[in-house]
């Protein structure tokens, strides 16, 4: 038999949601960073007036985030209203996300309890300590998609699974780091002929987001992904909370600058820590990948895999805005047992360390690199370090599950 959310447990999830965001709102409104609100608007309605996007106006997001910058700008005209409606669309996008996210648990066979948790976790870290960015940004709308490709998945549905993850990739980069492990999962459990197929339906769904945009605006749409993979090492990135913490101990030459839409740290140590945070996320993210692919194929597995994953990118990449913990949100309370409980405290508390200079101290910390936030800063980066390590063992457990290959749940 399927498993089921039922009736009364998705009402009560929009009524948690609604209640948790009416409330956040109200703490937030007046010091939500809404910067990107305004950026969003202005490609909505150069759409809504019939412009191109990359060819007649300029665009930093992949196309597979236009619907939502669409959506308001059709409704609304004015500021105000804009960003009054973007915040109710991203507040259903974050329901929709948390109704998959429990029919994965229902999938996983998950306790009533974690499901309470998820979605208490949820609304209340969403709302409360990133009250100022969540409903202000789009990353609820990759988030989705996302889990959608792993309810998928789960489901035996590979193509859709790939589908799904190709428009999530088409939205926002960020989720083709949980490709390798839905290919593995596809590969295991249907050979190479179901992995294959998954495989195509990823690179045929992207060519298809980005394909047309690529034909009528070129040079737009490469200017557009270079802005995103080419920019610096970002204040808030680990790399540069360890060059920050070298300045305060050591006098160590940090300077910021604004740039790419967001404040960077530049100079000599800048660059080194850039190279080397990439050669770690590199590196972090293939032993992710093999571990995965050498144990055994079961769904609580690939859930971890994948959150484990997502989770080695934000915290190593080089540039980590406070919304990119949006992305581990929904994702790593999703994993089981001990591990995930203690994953999703120490993200909880990743996210409370945030709220330490963001709205509040940011100036202090970019021109001052003030104490308070610089170490807050660092610990944040370490606390979400400590998160890679507790999702899944980030050792080889060949010999233990070679075994059991294909077997029951490993419980991680």
């Amino acid at each position: 038999m399927r498993p089921r959310i039922g009736f009364d447990s998705r009402f009560v999830v929009v009524i948690v949601v609604a209640a948790v965001a009416a409330l956040g709102a109200a703490l937030w409104w007046h010091d939500a960073l809404t910067y990107d609100v305004g950026v969003y608007r202005r490609y909505g309605e150069a759409m809504a007036a019939g412009h191109v996007p990359y060819r007649d106006f300029r665009m930093e997001y992949p196309p597979g985030a236009l619907p939502v910058f669409a959506v308001p700008a059709l409704v609304t005209n004015g500021e105000d209203a804009y960003r009054a409606v973007f915040t109710v669309e991203m507040a259903c996008i974050e329901i929709a996300a948390l109704l998959v996210g429990l029919s994965l648990l229902g999938r996983l066979g998950a306790s009533r309890r974690h499901k309470r948790v998820y979605v208490a976790f949820g609304a209340l870290i969403a709302a409360l300590p990133l009250g100022a960015v969540a409903l202000t940004r789009f990353d609820f709308w990759p988030s989705l998609l996302l889990l959608v490709a792993l309810a998928c998945a789960v489901a035996g549905r590979s193509r859709m699974a790939g589908a799904m993850l190709g428009i999530a990739i088409a939205a926002k980069i960020y989720p083709i780091v949980v490709a390798p492990v839905l290919l593995a999962y596809a590969w295991r459990r249907g050979g190479t002929r179901e992995a294959r197929a998954m495989l195509v339906a990823i690179a045929a769904t992207i060519t298809a987001v980005f394909l047309p945009f690529a034909v009528i605006a070129p040079r737009g749409l490469a200017s557009s992904l270079w802005e995103q993979l080419g920019r610096p090492l970002q204040i808030e990135s680990l790399g540069s909370a360890v060059v920050i913490a070298l300045h305060q101990l050591f006098g160590v030459t940090a300077r910021s600058a604004y740039g790419h839409g967001s404040f960077n740290l530049t100079g000599s140590a800048a660059s080194i820590a850039t190279s080397v945070t990439a050669i770690v996320l590199l590196l972090a993210l293939c032993a992710v990948w093999l571990l995965y692919a050498r144990g055994p194929a079961d769904a609580q597995r690939l859930i971890a895999y994948a959150a484990v994953s997502v989770a080695v990118f934000v915290a190593f990449n080089k540039v980590l805005s406070p919304q990119f913990l949006l992305w581990l949100l929904l994702l790593i309370p999703l994993v089981s047992g001990r591990r995930g409980a203690l994953s999703s405290l120490l993200l909880a508390v990743a996210v409370s360390l945030t709220v330490i200079w963001i709205p509040f101290r940011q100036t202090a910390l970019v021109n001052e690199f003030a104490p308070l936030p610089s170490w807050s800063l660092l610990a944040r980066d370490l606390v979400l370090v400590a998160v890679v390590f507790t999702v899944v063992p980030m050792r080889s457990t060949i010999g233990r599950t070679a075994r059991r290959a294909d077997a029951a749940p490993s419980g991680l």
